[in-house]
């Protein structure tokens, strides 16, 4: 369940192009020395497919993805988001890879910022 929850709350942060993409043939792995611990759950089928698509699209692996959206529920980003990162209100959340592939295009200054922003701690 807090995967599909983290897939909710982060989905449109990945699919309007915060993130680079990485323009590889092999995928990124995460970097050794990370003092990384191995976790095992069972996830839903369906929630583990749009892992697996969202990070191919990125060019990284599922674990790799699935780190990332814990750093952004560790950093609280889903409180930032609505005040941050959406200009105009908050849009219909983007189901297709197509949809996001095309709101990847539209990056701005804005959100250039919102990579770069760090909570208070």
């Amino acid at each position: 369940k807090y995967l599909h929850a983290l897939l909710n709350r982060y989905r449109n942060v990945i699919l309007w192009g915060t993130f680079e993409k990485m323009e590889r043939v092999k995928k990124a792995y995460q970097e050794v020395g990370q003092n990384l611990q191995k976790k095992n759950f069972t996830p839903n089928n369906e929630d583990w497919i749009e892992l697996g698509i969202l990070a191919d699209w990125l060019g990284t692996t599922k674990t790799a993805l699935f780190t990332l959206l814990l750093v952004l529920d560790l950093a609280e980003w889903d409180i930032i988001l609505p005040s941050r990162f959406f200009e105009n209100g908050v849009p219909t959340p983007v189901t297709t890879i197509a949809g996001g592939s095309y709101l990847s295009k539209r990056k701005t200054t804005r959100y250039n910022r919102l990579k770069r922003y760090k909570p208070d701690e």
